[in-house]
């Protein structure tokens, strides 16, 4: 049985290892293959720990972003939605189209939460009206009503 050592990647190898993926290897392949090109690094215990240390707080982040999301959806739905003042024109024709990145700017505002822009799927909008505009994150998907008022 031959002995294997753990390095991980810090380039992607092929087409099914992904960087910062930790995976063993003879230490032959390690030692003439993977390290000289810069392909990964050995790693120890205590690098171990950094990166289970790493894992943990990635996940704890993505729970807090989570239930970011929940909560706003919450906090909209009991609101009645999302509302919008925006310039008219005299025949209620919007100055500027309203698309993903002004909704997420307002929601930034109000709500103190920061989504990203494939979380809202919409048209632009160009006149007042009362719109319902998807909202995806995760597994979670909500429609929302978006109000927009002169």
């Amino acid at each position: 049985m031959s002995k294997k050592v753990k390095v991980i990647l810090v380039q992607n190898l092929a087409w099914y290892w992904n960087k910062g993926t930790i995976i063993e290897v003879s230490p032959a392949y390690a030692s003439n293959v993977l390290l000289p090109k810069k392909i990964a690094q050995y790693i120890d215990d205590n690098s171990m720990n950094v990166i289970k240390q790493k894992e943990q707080k990635k996940e704890k982040d993505h729970e807090k972003s989570l239930q970011g999301f929940k909560d706003f959806v919450w906090k909209v739905t009991a609101e009645w939605g999302i509302l919008l003042q925006k310039q008219t024109t005299h025949t209620g024709k919007l100055y500027a189209k309203i698309d993903e990145k002004d909704i997420l700017k307002d929601i930034l505002m109000k709500y103190k939460i920061s989504l990203p822009k494939w979380s809202i799927k919409m048209d632009k909008i160009e006149e007042i009206w009362e719109y319902q505009i998807s909202f995806h994150f995760e597994t979670i998907d909500e429609k929302i009503k978006l109000i927009i008022k002169a």
